[in-house]
C-alpha cells in the first residue's frame, strides 16, 4: 500500500501552522530589557527586586537577597502582577527565574510586556488606567483636524493599535496622534478604528 500523500493545499496549511507556532514561541521567549519594581516571597518573607529583563518564559532580577537555585518563589511585578516560578541560577546580586504558567497566562504576559514596551517607546503620556473601563486603558486621540477623541485602547503591538470610541467614524487614511505616537487609520467602523504606527515625518 502506498503511503498517503498530503495534497499541496494540505501541505501549505501545515507549513502555515508551523509558521504561526514558531512565531508564538519566538514571542513567548523574546527577552525584553525592562526595569520594573517588585517583590518576591521566600520562606514567608517579603523581599524587594528590580527586573533586568523579562520574557514570557522567565526573567532576570536584581535583589539584595538571592534565593538559591531550585527554589520556588512567588513574584509580584509592577504593571504585571503575580507570577510564580523556579530559580535556575543566581549570583551575588542577580537571580534568574523560569516562570511556571499556562499557555493562556504566557499569552497574557506577552500582551502585558508588549503594552509596557510600547508605552515607554512611543511615550503614551496621556494613556492611564480608566476606572470606567475595566478591560483596557483610556487614551486621548487627536485627529489631523485638531478634534480630540476620548478612546479606550483595545490592543497594541509594535506596528499598530486599535481603539474603541463613541465619537464620529474616522476616515481610512487620515493621520492621528496619541501621546508622541503618530499613526494612520487603516480600519474604521462605527465605534472602533485601528491605526498603523508611522514615523512623525510621514504623518
Amino acid at each position: 500500500m502506498q503511503p498517503a500523500r498530503l495534497s499541496p493545499r494540505h501541505g501549505e496549511l501545515l507549513a502555515e501552522d508551523d509558521k504561526i507556532r514558531s512565531e508564538k514561541d519566538r514571542r513567548r521567549h523574546q527577552r525584553i530589557p525592562l526595569r520594573l519594581g517588585g517583590r518576591f516571597l521566600l520562606d514567608g518573607n517579603d523581599h524587594a527586586l528590580t527586573t533586568l529583563n523579562v520574557s514570557c518564559g522567565g526573567g532576570l532580577f536584581r535583589a539584595h537577597t538571592i534565593p538559591p537555585a531550585n527554589t520556588q518563589v512567588v513574584c509580584y511585578l509592577d504593571e504585571i502582577g503575580r507570577i510564580a516560578g523556579e530559580v535556575v541560577r543566581g549570583s551575588d546580586q542577580t537571580f534568574a527565574v523560569v516562570f511556571e504558567a499556562t499557555d493562556r497566562k504566557r499569552d497574557k504576559l506577552a500582551d502585558q510586556l508588549m503594552w509596557i514596551l510600547n508605552k515607554e517607546r512611543y511615550g503614551f503620556d496621556e494613556i492611564r488606567s480608566a476606572k470606567r473601563y475595566a478591560g483596557g486603558k483610556e487614551a486621548t486621540v487627536y485627529r489631523s483636524s485638531g478634534q480630540k477623541l476620548m478612546c479606550r485602547v483595545l490592543d497594541i503591538s509594535l506596528t499598530g493599535a486599535a481603539f474603541e470610541h463613541t465619537g464620529p467614524q474616522l476616515i481610512i487614511g487620515e493621520y492621528v496622534k496619541v501621546g508622541r505616537l503618530h499613526g494612520v487609520v487603516v480600519r474604521s467602523t462605527p465605534g472602533e478604528f485601528a491605526i498603523r504606527i508611522v514615523k512623525p515625518e510621514d504623518a
